[in-house]
């Protein structure tokens, strides 16, 4: 069975609740080399991905400085609104800090606060002449044959085999 990761773990349990069992076999000083293990590789998911969207964007010959990129899906999970600890909104933050222009788009979440700034979902991407689309969170539903006729792809769902940037992230 293949595993493939995506972008991290969202929601209110993987990524928060087994900080308790840790909280309490540090306290009692009982090592968790594995739930360690696990916890950290989920906690760097995020950058790595924003460190592939930087690498995709360098491939094509782009800094990542006045690029604009669009992040598909924001919400932790598809068919829900919720952005509890949801990776994308740390890749939302660290392409920002590196200078791209980045914005969102999905259907179930129409507006979210990054920094003091108010992003709104992006109603019409297909329509923009993007420089590179993260595929984050693929709702049920969602039409994205546009994907397919032209930007590039960093697809962290790995839906989509022929996006070849997204290939071992």
């Amino acid at each position: 069975m293949p595993f493939r990761p995506g972008a991290g773990a969202g929601g209110h349990c993987i990524p928060c609740d087994p900080h308790y069992l840790l909280w309490q076999l540090r306290a009692r000083k009982v090592a968790s080399p594995l739930v360690d293990a696990a916890m950290a590789a989920i906690a760097e998911r995020p950058a790595r991905v924003a460190g592939k969207a930087r690498d995709a964007l360098a491939a094509r010959g782009l800094g990542t400085t006045g690029s604009q990129v669009l992040v598909l899906g924001v919400a932790y999970k598809p068919g829900v609104s919720d952005l509890r600890e949801s990776p994308a909104l740390e890749i939302i933050d660290l392409l920002t800090a590196w200078g791209a222009s980045v914005a969102y788009t999905d259907p179930l979440v129409p507006r979210l606060e990054r920094r003091g700034t108010v992003l709104h979902s992006v109603d019409a991407p297909e329509a923009v002449d993007w420089d590179l689309v993260v595929v984050h969170t693929v709702h049920p539903g969602a039409a994205l044959d546009w994907l397919e006729r032209g930007p590039a792809v960093l697809d962290v769902t790995h839906r989509f085999p022929a996006a070849a940037t997204g290939a071992a992230v």
